[in-house]
């Protein structure tokens, strides 16, 4: 909303005392030395058609002078009113695109970068790989009396598969242990605590159609 940017957060950002009111004591609170982190989903569709369309990022991730480039682009972006963010308030067709408030970034660049911002990017094929690793151990972590071991060829499988649906711009970091946890839940064989404590499980790639298997080990 219109009124949250100019009455609310712009007398916080106010680089020459910023401050915040309690509205039941009329009690000024300062923010001057306050750190304020602000994210938004604005524009996501667009920003990540910039990243993935115009710039190509190395398999190491981005350079200083790649990711200055993009930050560039996605700022011409936010500050353009022309262009409607997808859950703005009626009243504010792009709630960014407001001077005031990109002079106060600005003047705290020395813990961003010249714009006063920082992107959150898709990550890289490597990382996504580390990141199902981890989700794997994890899943592992919960078997409680049983242990699941895996094939290079299954880890490779659940990567590709990871990597594919980040590159189509539908998950984030955070469902990456909720697809492992629903792609590998059903293929687990029944258990019981009673009879089957100590249950090794094997995780691998069938021959023929190249889908995940699993099969307890003796």
């Amino acid at each position: 909303h219109p009124s949250l940017l100019r009455y609310m957060l712009l007398p916080m950002l106010d680089n020459n005392g910023g401050h915040v009111q309690v509205k039941k004591t009329g009690q000024r609170i300062s923010t001057r030395d306050a750190i304020f982190i602000l994210t938004t989903n604005c524009f996501g569709d667009l920003i990540n058609d910039v990243f993935h369309d115009a710039i190509e990022p190395e398999v190491s991730g981005l350079s200083e002078h790649t990711y200055d480039q993009l930050t560039s682009r996605v700022v011409a972006l936010m500050r353009n009113n022309s262009i409607q963010c997808e859950d703005a308030h009626p009243q504010s067709r792009n709630p960014f695109a407001s001077e005031p408030l990109w002079r106060r970034l600005r003047a705290g660049h020395s813990l961003a970068n010249k714009h006063g911002m920082f992107l959150f990017l898709p990550p890289t094929e490597e990382e996504v790989d580390r990141l199902v690793e981890l989700s794997l151990e994890r899943f592992n972590r919960g078997l409680a009396g049983r242990e699941l071991y895996y094939t290079r060829g299954a880890l490779r499988w659940l990567q590709r598969r990871m990597n594919a649906r980040f590159a189509d711009g539908r998950e984030n970091h955070g469902t990456v242990y909720a697809f492992i946890e629903q792609t590998l839940v059903p293929l687990m064989p029944p258990w019981s605590p009673a009879t089957d404590s100590g249950q090794r499980v094997l995780l691998s790639v069938s021959k023929p159609l190249q889908e995940l298997e699993t099969a307890v080990l003796g």
